[in-house]
């Protein structure tokens, strides 16, 4: 049998499953590390991995996939257990209740859940901090920040800047604990140490890429000796391309 002419809708892809990919991923640094450790072909099978799970994992969860099935959806030739063990040591794969799960995959390609009642539920992130004392995802990040810096966290209120800026982490998907682990991970840095501004909410959750980088120094901080700097190079790189951030404070 001949296949279908190619009509117009068919080149467009009419009806097809759509991947939502940021255009700036490319110059994220997971990406970057994986390329470096896999190469291309470690990067093409991410994205292969992504499109598998958007036609038939659509929740981004792996399940009852082993390291060789992950491998070949993802269309990737070389060693199956290197492949998903890169990816869970970059954070692009969660490895929870022997379930693997595309990481960040409920924030950007699942669409946005819908919301439970109940008594017992926490508050969204973009609750009300008029709360009557009552907990808050932003209150208790807040609350976090300030035993690591207690002088600055003191001058952070309901409404300030730092308060809004904690919020809208939240809010681009990230936990409460992944936003303490970011704030450890600053603390840590021996860069940040001798640069007392680099420890300001401002800084840490400047962006996305910020974050995951003190996430990852504080979830593995064996990775890193006490001499490396954190991600991003402050001295600036042509890696990165982020210039002299030395300069700023």
């Amino acid at each position: 049998m001949a296949p279908p002419p190619l009509t117009p809708n068919r080149i467009q892809g009419a009806n097809m499953p759509e991947l939502k990919l940021c255009t700036s991923s490319r110059l994220h640094p997971k990406i970057k590390r994986l390329k470096r450790k896999l190469g291309a072909d470690g990067v093409l099978g991410l994205y292969n991995l992504w499109c598998f799970c958007i036609e038939y994992r659509k929740d981004g969860k792996l399940t009852d996939m082993e390291p060789l099935d992950i491998a070949e959806a993802a269309d990737y030739a070389g060693c199956h257990e290197g492949f998903v063990h890169t990816l869970c040591n970059l954070r692009l794969l969660d490895a929870n209740g022997g379930v693997f799960t595309v990481h960040g995959w409920n924030k950007y390609n699942l669409g946005k859940p819908k919301r439970q009642r109940s008594s017992k539920a926490s508050p969204s992130a973009d609750a009300s901090e008029s709360l009557g004392g009552k907990y808050t995802p932003v209150a208790e990040v807040v609350s976090y920040y300030k035993t690591v810096h207690p002088t600055r966290g003191k001058n952070i209120k309901p409404g300030s800047s730092d308060w809004k800026r904690i919020r809208r982490a939240l809010k681009d998907g990230n936990t409460v604990s992944d936003l303490q682990k970011a704030i450890l991970g600053n603390q840590l840095c021996p860069w940040h140490q001798n640069v007392p501004a680099g420890h300001s909410i401002e800084y840490i959750f400047r962006n996305q890429s910020k974050i995951e980088g003190f996430i990852e120094r504080a979830t593995d901080p064996s990775r890193y000796d006490s001499k490396q700097e954190q991600v991003g190079h402050h001295r600036g790189s042509k890696e990165f391309g982020d210039g002299n951030q030395a300069a700023g404070f």
